[in-house]
């Protein structure tokens, strides 16, 4: 955390944070039981960057954080700290275009897509990734763009309206439950006075729509990823690999999980 000096000079801002072990330095520390040895305690891999007030917070209650959870939150800081693109460029174009990038990051949570798109697989879409698609469409819509880099431009809205497209559809035929997560209404089942029949039908189309649709968004998003890589920041992205459309529980692959690499567009009637 950098708090500037009163003459709001950036050379003389005070950096305020701590190196704190994710696994305690001594076994009597919180966090202390592990097989690390002494040395390994004091590596990188078992430190984490926290202000003086969270580092009093975590050590004061380690069942509430444990080690499993500071681990995957530093490995989320530094995935969004590699993915974000820098601004520091006269270039207005590469500003915006950087702009832009790092809100689609930020907006579809996509150092986290193997979550959002594992449930997206079984019928299941988190209102934030909905919100979030929602504010990227709108930013896309009233980008003054420059033209600069065309193809670029072209990825960026490629992916806008893949989102509109699948999001929109996803709410067809699903409402919002109480845990903030979108999924089919299945309430016409309770019902015998229902023509069950052609509902089950509609249901099993929006089903294979809804994946079409989602494969569409996969295949966008690499070429998104593709297009970013080329013209603004080689290393987007890179170590994650290739965006996927996971199946953990097997939902498309008779109970057996598997992971897709798609890449061709599904034509949609």
């Amino acid at each position: 955390m950098v708090e500037p000096a009163s003459n709001q000079n950036p050379s003389n801002q005070v950096l305020f944070g701590e190196s704190c072990h994710i696994v305690a330095s001594s076994e009597n520390g919180p966090r202390g039981e592990s097989s690390l040895n002494a040395n390994d305690r004091d590596r990188y891999p078992n430190l984490i960057l926290l202000c003086r007030n969270h580092h009093k917070i975590i050590d004061s209650d380690p069942d509430a954080w444990p080690i499993e959870r500071l681990h995957q939150i530093k490995s989320d800081h530094e995935i969004w700290v590699e993915t974000q693109l820098t601004e520091s460029t006269s270039s207005q174009s590469d500003i915006l275009y950087s702009g832009i990038v790092n809100s689609a990051v930020d907006y579809l949570r996509l150092s986290h897509w193997n979550t959002i798109c594992d449930c997206a697989t079984r019928g299941l879409l988190y209102d934030i990734f909905v919100s979030g698609s929602d504010d990227f469409i709108s930013l896309v819509f009233k980008t003054n763009w420059t033209q600069e880099k065309p193809e670029l431009e072209r990825t960026i809205k490629n992916l806008s309206d893949r989102l509109e497209v699948f999001v929109k559809y996803f709410m067809t035929l699903s409402y919002m439950r109480e845990d903030n997560i979108w999924v089919e209404d299945k309430k016409w089942k309770g019902h015998p006075n229902n023509d069950c029949h052609s509902l089950a039908e509609e249901s099993d189309e929006w089903h294979q729509k809804r994946l079409d649709l989602l494969v569409n968004v996969v295949v966008a998003l690499n070429e998104f990823a593709d297009s970013v890589r080329f013209n603004l920041n080689p290393n987007f992205f890179l170590l994650q690999g290739k965006f996927a459309l996971t199946d953990s529980t097997g939902f498309t692959n008779s109970l057996n999980g598997i992971e897709y690499l798609p890449t061709d567009y599904v034509a949609i009637d």
